[in-house]
């Protein structure tokens, strides 16, 4: 506080009076106030009682002391962890400060009279975000007298997980992306191609509805059995390939030399839709009509 004596104006009844100086009054009882001012805590001491009044008999000399003392301003920063999205940091895990000292969640701290900031350690994974007297910034101004209270919220930001379709059709498939219904975790939760979801921290499982013919491959931040774990705040992306599988088709040559014939499998050239090919070997085609 800054306040002098000179900022308490002092009465005896209603009648003004000096600090330190004698009054010279009549016989019987009296009261001494004062106007007091915000922020200062204000006692009666010395002949007069707790509440200002006193008794003069004749030829008295007595003394009445108000001492105003300046109230420390109460500062409490409180903590709310909120866990909606599988962190699992307290209240504790978090460093809280006023200005440069530490403060603890809920307890009053006396602090000067004028502006302060409140801040954090931050934690990955954690959004942060200021309410209660305190700015946005965590900045405040407070005054002498004065009980109040900045409240730090850190709500875990949920990892985003996409799923992501890619369809090859090389060998003559015609199935499209949406085609393959994508599952994360169950089959009862589908997702899209190519759209963020919002989880849980944690492991997860990226499934679909496989289809004849097309082999699945996974890549990106899946391993290849299509599982990931999510921290908080994650963005992550698992890529789901479906390759049509080329059909296989082998053309075996059989020469029977039951009658006196001496020519072997090499000597009948073989072809598919005019291309040759070899007995026995498997050939990779597209689908479709083939003419051997």
């Amino acid at each position: 506080g800054t306040l002098q004596v000179s900022d308490f104006p002092l009465f005896i009844n209603q009648t003004s009076v000096v600090s330190g100086v004698q009054n010279i009054l009549n016989v019987g009882f009296f009261n001494v106030n004062e106007i007091n001012k915000p922020g200062y805590a204000a006692t009666i001491s010395g002949d007069c009682d707790a509440n200002g009044n006193i008794n003069l008999n004749l030829a008295d000399v007595k003394q009445c002391t108000i001492t105003n003392d300046d109230i420390a301003p109460l500062l409490t920063v409180t903590k709310v962890v909120v866990n909606d999205n599988g962190g699992t940091l307290q209240v504790e895990d978090f460093t809280l400060f006023i200005d440069e000292t530490n403060a603890t969640s809920g307890v009053a701290n006396e602090v000067l009279p004028g502006k302060h900031k409140v801040s954090e350690l931050s934690k990955i994974g954690y959004a942060s975000s200021i309410t209660g007297d305190c700015d946005a910034e965590g900045n405040i101004e407070i005054s002498l007298g004065q009980d109040k209270t900045c409240i730090i919220t850190n709500d875990d930001i949920a990892p985003l997980l996409t799923v992501t379709k890619v369809v090859v059709n090389d060998n003559g498939g015609t199935l499209q992306v949406n085609d393959f219904p994508l599952f994360v975790d169950n089959n009862s939760n589908q997702v899209n191609s190519g759209v963020q979801n919002v989880l849980d921290a944690g492991q997860h499982s990226v499934l679909e509805t496989q289809q004849n013919g097309y082999a699945a491959t996974f890549s990106g931040d899946c391993d290849v059995n299509g599982t990931i774990t999510l921290s908080l705040a994650d963005n992550k992306t698992c890529i789901i390939t479906n390759d049509d599988i080329a059909p296989l088709l082998t053309v075996t040559k059989v020469v029977v030399n039951d009658d006196g014939g001496t020519l072997e499998v090499s000597d009948f050239p073989l072809f598919i839709n005019g291309t040759q090919v070899l007995s026995g070997n498997q050939n990779i085609l597209n689908v479709g009509f083939y003419f051997i």
